[in-house]
């Protein structure tokens, strides 16, 4: 059986944000791209991870040379789920969305990973692309026992804030907003992670979803790599 999540929580993300002032009607058209990864299996309408040869935890190969980040964590971690399994999956999806052709229109891109706490299994949704002012999310399907654990977005060339803050928005819902507001919901995990890819540098941020509304830079995922030991 499957629940449907149609609320605020994830509605809209607007370039640098999300507006919660926003109703059927107002919604720009989007598409949900159904390309398929290399070495992933669909299952559903969405992404079974798999790792060639099992030996990884995670759900996506490590780079050659083998490396990690060397970054701290940026707080509480979600449930079941070591930090560098969601970093390595960040960092595929980062790199999927730099090779499509939205990237460089300056249309954004959004998508969440997910873990089933009955069973450990790790999914992400498609990658949901919209226009050049936001990106819309209002359904989400999810099993009983999933939780959203992570999300990544992209911020065109000129967004103001990573993240933005409620003083970025003119009156929309900012990053930092939401985020909170996501933290609340029961089918996301309290602490999940949110991930950001900046259009104009190409560097990635990772942040805390929950927390201060007015934040600095997060952790550069793109910059921190190191050799494994």
């Amino acid at each position: 059986m499957q629940r449907l999540i149609e609320s605020d929580e994830l509605q809209e993300l607007m370039r640098g944000g999300y507006s919660s002032n926003f109703t059927t009607a107002d919604m720009p058209s989007i598409d949900v791209l159904g390309e398929r990864w290399e070495n992933h299996d669909y299952n559903g309408g969405s992404y079974t991870p798999s790792f060639p040869g099992g030996s990884n935890p995670g759900p996506f190969p490590d780079p050659e040379p083998c490396t990690t980040h060397s970054s701290p964590s940026p707080g509480a971690t979600p449930q079941g789920v070591n930090l560098e399994t969601i970093r390595d999956a960040m960092d595929y999806l980062a790199h999927q969305m730099q090779n499509r052709p939205e990237y460089s229109k300056g249309i954004e891109q959004i998508t969440f990973m997910y873990r089933n706490s009955a069973t450990g299994a790790l999914r992400v949704d498609d990658i949901t692309v919209g226009t050049g002012s936001g990106v819309n999310a209002t359904v989400q399907s999810l099993s009983w026992d999933e939780k959203m654990i992570a999300m990544i977005h992209t911020h065109p060339q000129g967004t103001d804030g990573l993240p933005s803050s409620p003083a970025d928005t003119q009156g929309d819902t900012s990053d930092t907003q939401q985020w909170n507001i996501l933290a609340q919901s029961q089918t996301v995990d309290a602490n999940f992670l949110s991930y950001i890819l900046d259009s104009n540098t190409g560097y990635l941020y990772e942040y805390h979803g929950a927390g201060p509304l007015i934040r600095t830079i997060g952790n550069n995922m793109t910059t921190d790599l190191v050799l494994c030991t």
